[in-house]
This record gives structure tokens, C-alpha cells and sequence, in this order.
């Protein structure tokens, strides 16, 4: 009786301990794959983004549009492929994408002074002047006077881009 309640016992041990550790040999194993496949897709994302801006430097917006949306799809991190997606939008007068685009580029943490004059310009062309007032003068600080004074300009605010514009190129001589 013992022998039986210790086979049992060993039976069932090895029942759970085999599954187990095939289990964690697999989980081993796929980071791994998952990284190597990961790597493969990024490639791809960056010969995509390539392959737009080549386009997008042709004047072929319709073509660069299809292969920014793919950068993007293969590497949805990579903030330079959504501002890429957003060049490709504009070109193609599609100002709304190029807006969200740009705003979630913006969130993600990239504020730099192209991607608020990018948006501002996107607002602009929508016809969202204020909205667009209001982009540029909250990230004033980060802008150059020359793109500060060209976004007043193309929202209509002439005297206050003049007199910015003006301003600059009395300090720079």
C-alpha cells in the first residue's frame, strides 16, 4: 500500500513538473524570437521611411503616403516615422490626419519647432487661426523668431509678424 500511495505520489509530481518545465524552456525561447522579430519588422519600418522620403522628395505625395502609413505600422514608437506620416498627409491635402498626427507625435512627448510649426500649418490650412495662434504662442519659447514670425504671418497676423521678423533680422545683423 505504501508503494502505491508513492507511485501516485510520483506520478503526479511528474505530471506537474513536466509541463512546467517545458513551459519555462518556451518562455525562455520566445523573448528571443519575439526580439529577433521585432528587429526584423524595425528594418523593415526603416527601409519603408526611406523609400517615403525618396518619394516625398520626388513629388510623389500619393506613393510616400502609402509607405509612411507602413513605417508606422511597423514601428508604432517611432516618433519620426509619425512625422514623416504627417509630412506625407500635408503634401497629400490631407490636413485633419496631418493634425491628429502630429498631435499625438506632440503628446508622445516630441515638441519640438518643427512639429509645432507642422501643426500650426496643418490648423491653418483647416482654417483654425486661433487654434493656431495659440499652438505657437504657448511653445514660443522653443521657436525660432523666423518660424514664430512665419506662423503669425500665415494665421494673418501681419504687424505682429513683421514686427518679429523684423526683430530678428536686426539681432542677427
Amino acid at each position: 500500500m505504501k508503494n502505491s500511495a508513492f507511485l501516485k505520489l510520483a506520478f503526479s509530481t511528474v505530471a506537474i513538473a513536466v509541463p512546467t518545465a517545458g513551459c519555462t524552456q518556451f518562455g525562455m525561447d520566445a523573448p528571443s524570437t519575439a526580439a529577433r522579430a521585432e528587429n526584423v519588422q524595425a528594418k523593415k519600418a526603416n527601409g519603408w521611411a526611406l523609400k517615403a522620403e525618396k518619394l516625398l522628395a520626388k513629388g510623389k505625395a500619393d506613393q510616400a503616403l502609402t509607405f509612411a502609413e507602413m513605417a508606422v505600422e511597423g514601428d508604432m514608437r517611432n516618433l519620426e516615422y509619425r512625422g514623416l506620416l504627417a509630412r506625407s498627409y500635408v503634401a497629400n491635402g490631407r490636413f485633419a490626419s496631418a493634425e491628429r498626427t502630429l498631435m499625438d507625435v506632440m503628446e508622445l512627448g516630441q515638441v519640438d519647432p518643427r512639429t509645432v510649426v507642422s501643426l500650426a500649418l496643418a490648423r491653418i490650412a483647416q482654417g483654425k487661426v486661433e487654434s493656431a495662434i495659440s499652438l505657437v504662442e504657448a511653445n514660443r519659447a522653443i521657436l525660432p523668431a523666423s518660424d514664430y514670425g512665419l506662423a503669425l504671418a500665415l494665421a494673418g497676423d501681419a504687424k505682429r509678424a513683421i514686427a518679429v521678423l523684423t526683430d530678428a533680422i536686426r539681432s542677427d545683423n
